[in-house]
């Protein structure tokens, strides 16, 4: 029998889809074995237990005074500790022939022989080298200092301290140029679109994101704990094209923890706390929404009978024109009736958010993260829990969320050193039938007079096609279980060769596996409705509603990831003269395979398993692909005396997305600093500057993010009406053999100045970002209506400009207070250049063209006709789009002059959905064993059309602010155009009256956290122990009346193209969440 392997049963298990919590636990305590065992490998000579002294105490300090927090470490072992506050340490169990290593950021590192001492105390170095900033750039780390590209960076702790379980929704707002964009907010389900610098192109404008040196890991940055992660560096410019086919639109490098000299330290971090919604819609009552219906019957009237019918409505009306008599749809009894609330059976009165959704939905993260190691092998583990629930009532479980890291680095000898990265992550979502999303467009359609629930308890009726949000939230229409697994790994070795000093060669592999189970069980439900009488359970006949027989669709995907890289680098220094040098090549494969089963008609509402279903209707179905990348690149990084610095880079990328002939392409970039602050004019003239720097880049990048294989033509089966009886193949897409790269150029102007010795911070990028030969449909040579569906080409062109400024302040005393505080502003302005659309030639205002991206086709708004008067002196010709105007009625401009109002009076008005202007603002004060932390964040620009709420008529219920801002027979100066029912007016989601943009100012994250000194916890064993408070998305300011994070109808920066501003949003998102939240975090 074949012996298996600790990471062959890891790997059968998650094949398998069976990796719960308890699995991850004992994947958890193996690898602290491993971790364990693999420290043991590689030790000094064994310590003589004769030898040892009982204690070494003493001072570790700099010139200025002690050091606390600096690192005592018995060489050879994991026996060590940190100094306290004053700078003290003291270390048990030492051999009189150890020796001791000091250490601590910024200062050189001391080693010094015991030799039977019992005193020893050190004063450390500053090490110049040590204090400059280090950046994670493309393969390696370069000195902010002599950093010529633009790129920025956030700390993980900066990450870790937001009470977001999404990382992305964390990222907002936090680095200049990243602009991030949510499409709903469900736990589990966030759709956050990230884009650097904006919109780039009008088809797949999302950022390549690199993980630990791995591109593109199935999973992204979104669901990435944050404990977990050391820094994200995002490449702006020019630097990014190190990563050639698919850093057109950026790169996000994200580094994850590491573990660092020291004995094993035990990190325990537990949070728990309550989320509610930032904002619902606010709809009318029962008794408002009965008379705005009979208001708009009036509406539908002659307007010589308004007002009487208007003053008398809830009657019944006597026409005066005819003598007919006019019912209201809810007499005045009904509507007083149901104000009053005192007969819910009879008058209901709902109020569906009230009733379905709840507040305090709980959400609990809890981390376990060890680490530690010696000179020769360094580790870190963490592992990590998420529970976030569904905010509504008797909602199913939610979110849960398992994720193991174990990262080790190991010295084999004196030129070999390896480093490993394990990488596992289980998303359990399970939630109803009906998706959050959904339910909100449904809660903002009800009818507030049927109910939720009778008063004694049942569901309440059929309210539309058997839809009730009451019970749609539950699982007892069904449920969808989505199952995500993430296994990825990582070996890299990096060889110094003997001999030649700066050379090392490098070399990683990863094996990533990703599988999805996705399970849709649909049953019907039980809906009740009154006999009218019996006011109690007795009066209520259940109703069979949904489908008319359980249903079950079962789909599993498979994911294989493959990545192997070569590199080498050589470093030369030469005092003035400074060279680094790095080439390499990888090569990327990926794998997928898809297959899925529906069935039905199944012995039982609760038996959801496949093999129980009956045969007929049932259905299998499945596909796969597989893809692979080869790129070789090239770096030169030359520096003149730490002040004139050149970078010259290549990509030469070859992609399975092109044909033979256009398969590769290569992408070149250069970019230059001047350290000015290094010239002794400056010195002399300006000595308060501690630091000034001016850089410049160009690049071209290629974009390839590209529906595949459009050098190949495809072909289905046609099939007869009488099922699946296939006669012949057609050709379902024309190829075009000659597809090619979309090519990106870049150009970026910056400066970075540090002043006030070095406490004020300024930084300040302009940059221009082209794009051509863009892939897209020629809609001039082959239009619509040609018949011919013709292949995408190489012929687009756009355009993106933008500047980003960078601001930080920080400072300290030595009574323990110290703050920091950093703001960041980034604006971006895009401009699609060509686009092969028709000329129209005679009405050229209505060109894609020329303007932003997603700009919709409407009328401008220029008022409404407040009065029959109005109507009579308007001049121009209405009768193009509508037979008839009435008081109320919607203005608008005549673009074209020729005094009719018509389709050509159509012009390009607003942008797309997505912001083009964001800022945060981050404030963090400390004060002895306290610590306060305060982050806003904002964006403008975004637009949405809020108009389908206006003039649902009597399809839905309506919004308070909807009908205050409509004109009226009560309200004549209001803003916006009157309400009307469906198909009594002509301007219903036709102007831009509402199309308004989601700006606004947020406090994204409010701490407060106490350390609890160390003279009461060290007894305990206990090296810190941290209290917080924290909150999320606490205040709003905003004029958008929904959240205004969120888009509905999600985003999808794959296709920005139809990321339109006239989409519609009318509160039917599920909005952002709420959160009050409590931290314990105790370090052993």
């Amino acid at each position: 029998m074949e012996k298996k392997t600790w990471f062959s049963v890891q790997t059968e298990i998650i094949q398998r889809g069976k990796l719960k919590g308890k699995l991850l636990v004992l994947m958890f305590a193996m690898a602290l074995s491993s971790v364990q065992a693999f420290t043991n490998f590689r030790t000094e000579e064994p310590i003589n237990l004769a030898e040892v002294q009982q204690t070494i105490s003493g001072v570790v300090s700099d010139a200025n005074g002690p050091l606390p927090g600096a690192s005592v470490v018995v060489k050879g072992t994991t026996n060590g500790t940190q100094t306290d506050f004053d700078g003290n340490y003291t270390l048990s169990g030492v051999a009189n022939n150890a020796v001791l290593i000091f250490s601590y950021i910024g200062f050189k590192t001391q080693e010094v022989a015991v030799n039977g001492q019992s005193t020893i105390s050190v004063t450390l170095e500053e090490d110049a080298s040590q204090l400059e900033e280090v950046v994670v750039v493309g393969y390696g780390t370069q000195k902010k200092s002599t950093l010529t590209g633009s790129v920025a960076t956030v700390g993980g702790e900066a990450l870790e301290k937001s009470s977001s379980p999404n990382l992305g929704t964390a990222l907002a707002g936090k680095v200049a140029g990243l602009y991030i964009d949510t499409g709903n907010a469900a736990p589990g389900a966030e759709n956050t679109g990230i884009r650097v610098r904006g919109t780039n192109t009008f088809n797949n404008s999302s950022a390549l994101v690199v993980i630990d040196g791995i591109p593109d890991r199935a999973g992204g940055i979104t669901r990435i704990n944050p404990a977990d992660i050391e820094s994200i560096s995002v490449l702006k410019d020019a630097s990014a094209a190190i990563y050639g086919a698919r850093a057109a639109n950026g790169v996000i490098l994200v580094t994850t923890k590491r573990g660092k000299v020291g004995a094993p330290e035990v990190k325990i971090t537990s949070n728990y706390g309550l989320q509610s919604f930032t904002t619902t819609p606010d709809m009318l009552t029962g008794a408002e929404y009965m008379d705005l219906v009979n208001v708009l019957n009036v509406y539908k009237l002659p307007v010589g009978e308004w007002n009487a019918a208007h003053a008398g409505r809830g009657a019944p009306y006597v026409r005066s024109d005819n003598g007919e008599t006019v019912n209201p749809t809810f007499t005045n009894d009904r509507i007083q009736q149901t104000a009053a609330g005192n007969d819910p059976w009879l008058y209901p009165d709902t109020d569906w958010m009230k009733e379905v959704t709840t507040r305090g939905a709980p959400i609990q993260r809890q981390n376990l993260q060890v680490s530690g190691g010696t000179e020769h092998v360094k580790y870190l583990a963490s592992l990590g829990h998420l529970r976030q629930d569904v905010n509504f009532k008797n909602a199913p479980k939610g979110y849960t969320q398992y994720d193991l890291r174990l990262n080790l680095d190991a010295k084999i000898n004196d030129h070999l050193s390896m480093n490993v990265g394990l990488y596992s992550r289980q998303e359990e979502n399970y939630t109803a039938t009906n998706s959050p999303g959904n339910v909100f467009n449904d809660l903002v359609r009800q009818y507030p007079w049927f109910p939720a629930f009778w008063p004694s308890g049942e569901y309440g009726p059929d309210i539309e096609n058997g839809n009730n949000p009451a019970i749609r939230v539950t699982d007892g229409p069904g449920y969808v279980d989505n199952s995500t697994n993430y296994v990825q790994s990582n070996i890299g070795i990096t060889f110094e060769v003997p001999g030649v000093e700066g050379l090392q060669l490098m070399s990683t592999i990863s094996y990533d596996k990703m599988n999805y189970d996705y399970k849709l069980w649909n049953r019907p439900w039980t809906l009740y409705t009154w006999d009218g009488v019996n006011r109690n359970s007795s009066g209520l006949t259940a109703a069979q509603r949904g489908p008319g027989d359980p249903s079950l669709n079962q789909q599993h995907t498979t994911l294989t990831d493959f990545t192997a890289s070569l590199n080498a680098s050589y470093e030369l220094d030469l005092g003035d003269h400074y060279f680094k040098l790095l080439g390499g090549v990888t090569r990327e494969e990926s794998e997928q395979s898809f297959f899925g089963a529906f069935r039905r008609f199944f012995l039982s509402s609760d038996l959801a398993q496949l093999d129980l279903g009956g045969n007929e209707g049932q259905n299998s179905f499945g596909n796969g692909y597989e893809t692979a990348r080869l790129n070789y690149y090239g770096r030169l990084n030359y520096t003149y005396k730490n002040k004139y610095l050149v970078e010259g880079l290549f990509r030469y990328d070859g992609s399975y997305l092109f044909p033979e002939n256009n398969r590769f392409g290569f992408f070149p970039g250069v970019s230059v600093g001047w350290v000015v602050s290094e010239e002794s004019f400056i010195k002399k003239a300006l000595p308060f500057i501690d630091y000034l720097k001016l850089r410049g880049s160009y690049g071209e990048l290629g974009n390839d993010n590209v529906e595949p294989f459009q050098y190949l033509a495809t072909y289905e089966l046609s099939a007869t009406g009488l099922g699946p009886v296939y006669t012949t193949a057609y050709e379902s897409k024309v190829a075009n053999p000659d597809i090619s790269w979309e090519t990106a150029v870049s150009q970026n102007a910056g400066i970075d100045l540090r002043t006030w010795n070095n406490k004020l911070t300024l930084g300040f990028d302009i940059y221009k970002n082209s794009r051509t030969d863009i892939l897209t449909t020629p809609l001039k040579t082959l239009p619509e209506y040609s018949g011919i569906a013709a292949p995408a080409v190489n012929i687009g062109e756009f355009e993106n400009t933008g500047y980003e400024i960078t601001m930080g302040l920080n400072g300290a005393n030595d009574s323990g207070f110290s703050y920091n505080l950093t703001f960041n502003f980034s604006d971006s302005n895009n401009k699609l250049v060509f686009f092969d659309e028709p000329d129209l030639a005679d009405r050229p205002w209505q060109r894609e063209t020329g303007g932003e991206i997603g700009r919709p086709l409407l009328y401008k708004y220029d008022g409404v006709f407040r009065t029959q008067a109005e109507i009579d002196a308007e001049t121009l010709d209405y009768s193009g789009v509508t037979p008839l105007l009435k008081p109320g009625d919607a203005r608008v401009q005549d673009i074209s002059g020729d005094g009719k109002i018509g389709p050509e009076d159509k012009t390009r008005v607003g942008g797309s959905a997505f912001a083009d202007t964001q800022f945060g603002w981050n404030t963090a004060i400390n004060y002895k064993n306290l610590d306060f932390n305060m982050y806003w964040t904002g964006s403008a620009g975004g637009y949405n059309t809020y108009e389908w709420s206006f003039m649902s008529g009597t399809l839905a219920n309506v919004q308070r602010d909807v009908r205050d801002r409509a004109w009226s027979l009560d309200n004549p100066d209001a803003y916006g155009p009157r309400l009307a029912d469906r198909g009594d007016q002509w301007y219903s989601g036709q102007t831009d009256a509402y199309l308004i943009t989601r700006d606004f100012f947020r406090l994204k994250t409010l701490e407060f956290g106490y350390s609890v000194d160390e003279d009461l916890i060290s007894q305990f064993g206990i090296k810190s122990l941290r209290i917080s408070v924290s909150g999320t998305n606490l205040i709003t300011i905003t004029d958008f009346p929904f959240d205004p994070e969120v888009t509905q109808g999600g985003v999808d920066v794959g296709n920005t193209r139809n990321a339109s501003g006239g989409a519609v949003n009318n509160g039917g998102a599920y909005p952002m969440l709420k959160t009050i939240m409590t931290g314990l975090q105790i370090t052993f």
